[in-house]
């Protein structure tokens, strides 16, 4: 089955699902039943867009919420797919550093946790551009401008780590992207932070490199100048770990 994640059209996400919520014209596949003419999918999405109330598809008394809420989903879609990243990242790693000291002993050398062979030097900057990939959205599929639970949102906002004016990386945004400083909150998760330490710091130099104020990483030029400014400050506040390795090779 196909991967949902940031970069998935919105047009393409949540057949098989109910959702809730308002998205102005653009369309989604939940909430529709498709069915099969000449060996092709057909659907009419609009009869399931910008649903508010499920009661007309079954009852809802039985569960803790009524609806199934659009910034939820693509909420969740978003932490699965940095889950997966993360993942990936932490077992290639992990498996090159066992390659290194496999050949480290075998050279009669000393068994490090720096970096020595250029193979695993170089898994190591890949998964740690597919890691900042991630975290700053690049290539993310535009959104519509969304209303959603209002409950949710409060209860998603109150775990956000804040600076000390309240800005965070949970903010959201809602029209056109999901989140208003894009960098992922997922930085902060155990699960990043149990990563191999010469890949954190992989990460955390190719972040102060994407949110320079000045020549900043192409890679991420959807990132503008105020945004770039705005979660760097967050992140040298809240982040001790990277503000820290910034503080030594001087980042953003």
């Amino acid at each position: 089955s196909q991967v949902v994640d940031d970069h998935t059209p919105f047009a393409e996400r949540w057949g098989g699902w109910y959702v809730t919520g308002k998205h102005g014209s653009e369309l989604h596949r939940g909430n529709i039943v498709g069915s099969e003419k000449n060996g092709e999918l057909v659907f009419d999405a609009a009869k399931g867009a910008n649903v508010t109330d499920l009661s007309k598809f079954f009852s809802t008394d039985r569960y803790l919420r009524p609806g199934s809420d659009i910034v939820a989903l693509l909420i969740f879609e978003h932490q699965l797919g940095m889950q997966n990243t993360l993942t990936h990242a932490a077992f290639s790693c992990r498996r090159m550093l066992t390659y290194q000291a496999g050949l480290q002993r075998d050279f009669k050398e000393a068994v490090t946790e720096e970096l020595v062979y250029d193979s695993v030097k170089s898994v190591f900057e890949s998964e740690a551009r597919a890691i900042v990939d991630a975290l700053l959205f690049k290539d993310a599929a535009e959104l519509p401008s969304l209303i959603g639970d209002e409950a949710f949102q409060r209860a998603f906002l109150s775990r956000a780590i804040r600076t000390g004016e309240g800005a965070s990386l949970r903010e959201l945004d809602l029209t056109g992207k999901l989140f208003r400083n894009r960098c992922s909150y997922m930085i902060y998760s155990e699960m990043f932070l149990a990563l191999p330490a010469a890949l954190k710091q992989r990460v955390y130099h190719r972040l102060a490199s994407a949110l320079k104020a000045e020549d900043p990483d192409s890679r991420y030029i959807h990132l503008d100048g105020k945004e770039r400014a705005r979660v760097a400050s967050i992140l040298r506040e809240t982040h001790p770990e990277l503000r820290t390795s910034w503080e030594k090779m001087a980042g953003p």
